[in-house]
């Protein structure tokens, strides 16, 4: 039954992302970083996929887990403007009682943990392994090194609030 109102505004689900960086910008670079690291994945994946599984070639595939491995590990950066913008959100929610580090901590661990186990499965699209606990051992290994370059930009972004003194320590 229509009474002369406007129908309420229905957004579409495939708009609904786009409405988020304006309000959230923090939103905005996570998308940006997730979506880099699945092009960035694919990429690789696709550039070496053919590569030739002789031994003529470790030296290559090598060189290819050496500079996955360092770019995923530089690319760590790029969460340090989402690290400043929750330390003001902590820095609020401590004062008022909310919560306390060690939950704000395990959340943000969590919350970042799939992701990094997304991007890290992509990179592995480059293994050139068959065997099951070599491929496993490799993504385990890959995963841990992502996992503490993560963690150790947020502890630069911790210790300096500022973005661009946070943003050179961390590329030191």
């Amino acid at each position: 039954m229509h009474d002369g109102r406007r129908p309420p505004l229905r957004v579409s689900a495939w708009l609904l992302p786009s409405l988020y960086p304006p309000r959230s910008p923090g939103i905005g670079s996570l998308t940006d970083d997730f979506f880099g690291g699945v092009w960035m994945g694919s990429m690789l994946a696709t550039i070496w996929i053919r590569l030739r599984t002789a031994d003529s070639t470790i030296n290559d595939r090598l060189s290819v887990h050496f500079y996955s491995v360092a770019f995923l590990a530089f690319m760590s950066v790029a969460g340090i403007p989402g690290s400043l913008e929750e330390r003001a959100v902590y820095y609020r929610e401590t004062k008022n009682g909310l919560y306390t580090t060690l939950p704000f901590v395990l959340a943000n661990t969590l919350v970042g943990m799939p992701f990094l186990g997304v991007c890290t499965l992509l990179f592995t699209l480059i293994s050139a392994s068959t065997r099951r606990v070599a491929f496993f051992r490799f993504l385990a290994f890959l995963y841990l090194a992502i996992l503490v370059a993560k963690s150790q930009m947020l502890l630069v972004a911790a210790l300096m609030p500022m973005f661009v003194a946070a943003l050179v320590i961390g590329l030191l």
